[in-house]
Formats: C-alpha cells, sequence, structure tokens
C-alpha cells in the first residue's frame, strides 16, 4: 500500500507534466503564429515549412485564428499562467515585488511586440516581432517559476535551516565609529553565502567570548578587538592566560602604532612569571592605605587559594580569616612608609605564628580606628589569652600559604631601586598624559600560585582603572576564570560610564559558578551586552539558546482523506532562532551572539550567525615576520630554541643567564624573609613593652597601676603611676620610629588612645589618672624619668623595682 509521502509524490509529478505540456503547447501555438504573421521574412530566410502553408494556408479558419495575433497571445498567456500552480526549483528571490514587476514589464512588452509590424521596413519589423515575442515569453515564465517560490516552495526542513543558517536576516553593512570593533563574516540566508559585518558600537557595555577550547575565541575575537581599539587610541589591560600569545600580539600592535604616530606617549609594559629577562617588575598593592582596600585585597587573596570562600562568606571561620589577612595587609601599607606592603611580604608576614603577630598587630591597631576595626573578631580570643581558639580562626587564611611560595611571583611582585626604570605604576595605565598597554602573562603548569598573584594585579586595576576623567581603556581577560577579578561585577555594571571595554573569554557558565559563585555569576553573566558564542554544550548551549529570541516559520503540511483527496495547509509559528543543537555543532571559527547598539545608531539586526573572516593586510604580515626574524637571531645568539608559543617577541630588559636568573630570585626571596623578620623583630620589642603595659593596668603585682587608684593619696602609691606613665610614654615614643604612614597624631593623642585601649575599667579611674599626669606634671617620658628619680631618692631605689 502506498504512503501519503509516494502518493503526493507521484500526484506532483502527474500535475508537473500536465503544467509542462500546456506550457509546450503555448509556446507552439506562439510560433506557429509568428509563422504566419512573418510570413515574407520567413521566405526571404528559405525557412519556410510545406506542410504549414499547407494547412495554414488554405483554410480561412486558421487564417482568422492566426490573424489575430491579440486573441493569440492571450490564449498563450493563459496557457503559460498554469506555471503559476506548479512549485519550481531554485533559489526564493529576496523581493516579492520586484518580481511582480518584472512580470508585469514582460507581458507587456509581449503584447507590444506585434506592433513593431507597423514598420515601413518589413524586414525589420518582423524580425523584432519574432525576437521581442520568443525572448518576453521566456521572461514571462522565468518570472512566474520565480514568483511560486514565494508561495508554493516548500519550507527547508528544520536540519537545513540549521546548516545553512537561512533562519534570519543579518547585517551587510560596515559601521564604523571611533570606539567600535568591527569583525567581518560569512553567513547563509536563504540558501545563498552572503558577507557581513558585527558592528560593536557598544563597546562599553561589557562583552564576553564563551566556547569551547579550540573554538577561535582569541584568535576570532579578542585578537582582532585589541588590534582595532589599540589603533583607536585606546590604553589596554591584556591577561594572557597562555603567556605570551596575546603579549605578542599586544606587542606587534603597539609597534605599528608607534611607526604611525611617533609622537605618542603610549607605552608598553610586560609583566611574566616565566620570561624574566622579559619581565618588568610592579608591585600592585603599593598605596593601599585604608581598611576597604585592605578587606577587599583579603577577599582576594582568599578567593584565589579557594574558589569555594566566595560563597562562604558571613560565616565565622571566613569572615575571622578575612579580617586576619586584611589587619596584616593594613599594617604592612602604614608600616615604614607601607614600603614592605606586597604579596609577598603579606603571604611571608601570614605564615607567621599568630602569637607572634598579634600584640604586633593589636599594637598598631591603636592609632587606626578602622584597623581596630577589623582586630575586634579577635579582642576577646587576645585578652583572654586563647591562642588555640586564635589559630583555629585563622587556618582558613594559612592553608595553602606554602604552595605560594615561588621566587618569581616575588621577584615581579616587588620592586627595588635598580629596577626603577621598569618598573610598573598601574595607576598610570589609564593616564590620558602617558597611557599603558599592559601585558599580564600566566602560565597553566603553575595555575594555582599565577592565578593569585594576576588576582590580586587585576583586582588592582579594575579599581584604579573604574574612575572618570581616564583615557578610554580596554580590559581583556581571555579565560577570566583561572584568576579571581574581585569587583568584576562592579566593573562591567560601571565600565560604561567610565570609558572601560571589558572583553572577558571563557569555556562554559558552570565555570563562572564554580569560580565566582552564583550570585557574582549571574551578575557577570547577565550585565554583559555584547555575546559572541562558539560551541558549547548542555545546559549553556540551551540557556544561550533561549536568550537570541524566536522567528517566525511558515510550514506547509499535506493530509489524504479516506477517498484519497489529498488537502494542503499553510501555517506560521514561532521557532528558535538559534537552537541548541545549532550551538552545540558550531564549527572552529564558526560564532553565532548577539550585540548592542547605541542611542542614534541603532541596528536592525543584532543576532548573527557565520563564519569570522580573519584577514591579515600584507604590512601587518611584514612587521609580524620582521618581529619573529628578530626573536630568532636574538634566540641563536644566545644559543636558545626558538619557541613560537613560548618565547615572547617583547624586547629583554636584562640579559640573565639561567644560573643568574635562579640567583637573583633566591637572593630576592631571602631579602623579603629578612625584611619582614626585621620588622617583626623591631616591632615585638614595643610589643614586649605593650605587654608590660597591659600587665600593669589590669594585673595585681606591687608595681600595678590598680593600686595607685585604689589609693591615690598614698604618696608611696605614686610610684606605680609613674611607672605606668614611663611605660606608656616608651610605647608612644617609640612606635615613632615605625614610619608609620599618614602619622598626623601628636604625642598627647597617641597617648590618650593607648590610655584608653588598655584601661578600660571605669570612666572615674581614666579621669584620675589624666588629672594626675597634670598635677605632678607627668606629660612626658623626661618628666616621669625625672619623678621617678625623685621617688628613689626619696624613698630608696630598693623599693622601685617593678
Amino acid at each position: 500500500m502506498a504512503t501519503l509521502s509516494q502518493i503526493e509524490e507521484e500526484d506532483n509529478e502527474i500535475y508537473a507534466y500536465v503544467v509542462l505540456g500546456a506550457i509546450c503547447i503555448g509556446f507552439l501555438l506562439l510560433l506557429v503564429q509568428l509563422y504566419y504573421a512573418n510570413y515574407d521574412l520567413v521566405q526571404r530566410l528559405h525557412i519556410d515549412i510545406p506542410f504549414l502553408d499547407k494547412h495554414i494556408f488554405s483554410k480561412e479558419g486558421m487564417k482568422l485564428l492566426l490573424g489575430d495575433s491579440y486573441k493569440v497571445r492571450n490564449v498563450v498567456l493563459f496557457l503559460f499562467a498554469f506555471s503559476l500552480t506548479s512549485p519550481s526549483k531554485g533559489e526564493k528571490p529576496t523581493s516579492f515585488w520586484r518580481q511582480l514587476a518584472g512580470l508585469g514589464i514582460s507581458v507587456a512588452v509581449f503584447h507590444c511586440c506585434r506592433f513593431f509590424l507597423l514598420i515601413p521596413l518589413t524586414a525589420v519589423g518582423q524580425s523584432l516581432n519574432i525576437l521581442g515575442s520568443l525572448i518576453s515569453a521566456v521572461c514571462i515564465l522565468s518570472y512566474c517559476g520565480r514568483i511560486t517560490r514565494f508561495y508554493l516552495a516548500p519550507d527547508r526542513s528544520l536540519n537545513e535551516n540549521e546548516r545553512l543558517a537561512d533562519g534570519f536576516e543579518q547585517t551587510t553593512e560596515l559601521i564604523e565609529t571611533p570606539t567600535s570593533v568591527n569583525w567581518k563574516y560569512e553567513f547563509s540566508y536563504q540558501g545563498k553565502t552572503h558577507i557581513g559585518y558585527i558592528n560593536e558600537l557598544a563597546v562599553y557595555r561589557a562583552s564576553f567570548v564563551i566556547g569551547m577550547p579550540g573554538t577561535g575565541k582569541s584568535h576570532s575575537f579578542l585578537d582582532p578587538a585589541m588590534k582595532q581599539l589599540i589603533a583607536k587610541h585606546f590604553s589596554a589591560v591584556v591577561y594572557d592566560y597562555k603567556d605570551p600569545t596575546l603579549s605578542n600580539a599586544v606587542y606587534q600592535y603597539y609597534v605599528a602604532y608607534k611607526r604611525e604616530h611617533p609622537a605618542s606617549t603610549l607605552r608598553f609594559g610586560y609583566l611574566s612569571y616565566v620570561n624574566i629577562n622579559h619581565t618588568y617588575r610592579c608591585n600592585p598593592m603599593k598605596g593601599i592605605s585604608t581598611s576597604a582596600e585592605a578587606v577587599n585585597f583579603a577577599i582576594t587573596i582568599l578567593t584565589a587559594l579557594n574558589k569555594n570562600f566566595v560563597e562562604k562568606q558571613g560565616e565565622f571561620f571566613t569572615e575571622s580569616a578575612k579580617s586576619y589577612t586584611a589587619i596584616v595587609i593594613y599594617a604592612l601599607g602604614v608600616l615604614f612608609g607601607g614600603r614592605y606592603l606586597s604579596l609577598p611580604h603579606t603571604l611571608t608576614m601570614l605564615s607567621q605564628v599568630p602569637s607572634v603577630l598579634f600584640p604586633v598587630l593589636k599594637l598598631i591597631s591603636v592609632l587606626y580606628p578602622d584597623m581596630k576595626t577589623l582586630f575586634s573578631p579577635f579582642k576577646e580570643a587576645y585578652d583572654t589569652n586563647t591562642l588555640p581558639q586564635l589559630q583555629g580562626q585563622l587556618a582558613s587564611a594559612q592553608i595553602g600559604l606554602g604552595s605560594m611560595s615561588d621566587a618569581s611571583l616575588a621577584y615581579v611582585m616587588t620592586e627595588d631601586e635598580e629596577s626603577r626604570d621598569i618598573a610598573v605604576d598601574l595607576d598610570t595605565i589609564s593616564s590620558k598624559e602617558s597611557p599603558m598597554l599592559l601585558c599580564l602573562g600566566s602560565n597553566p603548569r603553575l595555575g594555582a600560585v599565577l592565578g593569585l598573584a594576576n588576582a590580586v594585579y587585576l583586582t588592582r586595576i579594575a579599581n584604579l582603572l573604574n574612575r572618570k576623567g581616564r583615557n578610554p581603556t580596554a580590559f581583556f581577560a581571555d579565560e577570566v576564570v583561572t584568576t579571581y577579578i574581585n569587583g568584576l561585577d562592579n566593573l562591567i555594571a560601571t565600565a560604561r560610564s567610565n570609558k572601560i571595554a571589558v572583553f572577558l573569554g571563557f569555556q562554559d557558565f558552570s565555570q563562572m559558578v564554580r569560580d565566582y559563585g552564583q550570585k557574582i555569576s549571574d551578575a557577570i553573566v547577565n550585565t554583559v551586552n555584547n555575546v559572541f558564542v562558539g560551541a558549547v554544550k548542555g545546559k549553556t548551549a540551551k540557556e544561550l539558546a533561549e536568550s537570541f529570541g524566536k522567528k517566525t516559520v511558515r510550514k506547509i503540511s499535506k493530509s489524504i482523506t479516506e477517498d484519497g483527496k489529498v488537502t494542503t495547509s499553510i501555517a506560521e509559528h514561532k521557532e528558535e532562532r538559534i537552537t541548541q543543537s545549532m550551538i552545540e555543532e558550531l564549527s572552529q571559527g564558526e560564532f553565532v551572539g548577539r550585540i548592542a547598539d547605541e542611542y542614534g545608531k541603532e541596528i536592525k539586526c543584532k543576532v548573527f550567525h557565520g563564519k569570522v573572516i580573519v584577514e591579515t593586510p600584507e604590512k601587518e604580515q611584514r612587521l609580524r615576520e620582521e618581529l619573529e626574524n628578530r626573536t630568532k637571531n636574538e634566540c641563536e645568539r644566545d644559543g636558545r630554541s626558538y619557541l613560537p608559543d613560548e618565547t615572547p617577541w617583547i624586547p629583554k630588559v636584562r640579559n640573565w643567564s639561567d644560573e643568574e636568573i635562579k640567583r637573583r630570585l633566591r637572593l630576592n626571596v631571602i631579602k623579603i624573609n629578612n625584611e619582614v623578620s626585621d620588622v617583626l623583630l623591631k616591632l615585638n620589642e614595643i610589643a614586649d613593652t605593650y605587654k608590660i603595659l597591659t600587665h600593669l593596668t589590669t594585673g595585681t603585682d606591687e608595681f600595678c597601676l590598680r593600686h595607685y587608684l585604689a589609693e591615690p593619696q598614698n604618696p608611696q602609691k605614686r610610684i606605680n603611676l609613674f611607672v605606668w606613665l614611663e611605660e606608656a610614654y616608651r610605647i608612644v615614643w617609640r612606635m615613632g620610629e615605625l614610619e608609620l604612614k599618614d602619622d598626623i597624631l601628636s604625642f598627647e593623642e597617641k597617648f590618650q588612645l593607648l590610655l584608653r585601649d588598655v584601661y578600660t575599667t571605669s570612666y572615674e579611674g581614666l579621669q584620675q589618672i589624666l588629672k594626675a599626669r597634670e598635677q605632678y606634671h607627668a606629660m612626658d617620658l623626661n618628666s616621669v624619668k625625672q619623678l621617678i628619680d625623685e621617688y628613689e631618692d626619696e624613698y630608696g631605689t630598693n623599693l622601685v623595682n617593678p
């Protein structure tokens, strides 16, 4: 028994023969009429046919029929009209009305050709009549076939729609602005290949490129975006996960830019933990001076050490670790003018036993109220001397620190006097006077260690860039999930007002959720306006497919009744513009996506799907070869192998051998450890005095302060006050040796803070101490020493031995 589809095919084939027969009869009738009407020309050309002559000219009925050209042509058109009822093969034209107009013109010409017979020159008129009639007849059939494709041609299957990507119209116009990024690509629409342009006009509204490894994210999108924005006078920060791939490209664009603009003040910087001879040096934590900045960096460090930290914020041990890390950062920032504040110094300090650090940190917090707030979670444990509890609170801040001790990291992230000329000041990256292109290298083999270092760099850079009145800056972070940028969601949300073009690259939404947490990940993904998608799988592909909206699709359905009658119906319904399977099956270099436009520069077709075309101009290729050859020659001189994916094109800033590099890096680590040890030694001397003062304040020994406060009128108890004041003044005086940053407090103000820190028993006792100072004129260290000497002379030295 025949199936419905087989019956349909047979019916369609029979009807096609009927239509073809009608067209052939029409053409035959037209040829006979032309033979009759142009018989003079036929005879001259000796192409007359006796059989036709006999049957046409001998019968009056045939003469009457063929002699009326107008009626014959109408009959021919009627027979040709059957072609409008049968679908034809071929591409669907872009405009229905254009085809309809062509058909109308062809019909008019077809009818008007008979008037050529009125020309006095018979041969000319008849020739034009024949040619014009035949050509216009062919045009009529052609336009009829094209028109049928609009309403009779069956829709392509969904699979073919996906293969040809002909489901929606795309942009074919190149739109450039002073800040735009444009990609050329090819796409298929209605079965035909077109050249289109992805015009990203709203670069300040953030972009992300997502796709599995090998989809071409960097080559197709990030690399061209860097080239165009650098050429448009942007400063830039580039996180190069596969150092030096992107760094080499940025340096090439920098050289090209300087050749085009020799007077430009644009600079280039390169930070690499692998290529020590090429790297600059930069301390990203230099200049931190507030508790808010310290807390921000503490979150960054702890999250980079343990990605689960971001989801556990608010928990007791998590908050304790954050506060402790922030206190250490804050302390290094204020001690000795902040010159020992760096990530290597911080990690070294954090690795110290808490019992050594806490007295020091507690003492410094006396003079800095915001630091005192950070210390509050540990106050009870410190006051009660329950150090095991403190150790438990701080375990989260110390876990994993041992694996972070990398010599190259310590070298790059610190500075010294010898490296001032190659030191990078992060605050000047977006400077209008002297902007910079900064490349920040990483290495997959050292992911955890360098992830921490780069997290600190990128977090600091994001904070410094996100200000008004700066040079337009591009922020590129390829494989952004390999590090942690604290405040990335805020950078994206405010980038537009501060002229920052953020470009992020990653492989899957699940990575963002894993490393940034669900809330921050959602905030990042949902605030990015420009989306570029390569091949991804599963849930990510499904979510993206839904975000691209729907299209209207016309479908033809046919059914057969019991009596064999076939009925056809046409319906329109909505389908996803880009389906999940389409995204999952994208080839390398093939992308789908959506772009945002700007007010006054609206883009009709914002969604795209096609293969990005990356063109390398001859001039750019010559520069690339020049840089590569120069690097090869340097490697040959040094006796090294040139590895295309591992050798930077950036010029060397030092020329050390491998042994010299190891020696220098080791010496730098020793220097950092010694500096931290020296700081702790100086602080511990003062901290020991602070412990004594605390004991003299709260203790019950013979010379403790409480004995004087209990008997202030007893002359022999005054020594308790004098001894207490001597220790307090000695602390205040020695704190001047610490070169505290922003030290604006007077001696008296520092003493008042110290007094209120150690004495918390009663307000009356506090006032009693202050009045006694004035009463005995014991306002500084020298006066107190003199009072103690007088007391010893009066009562004997054997009485004073606190």
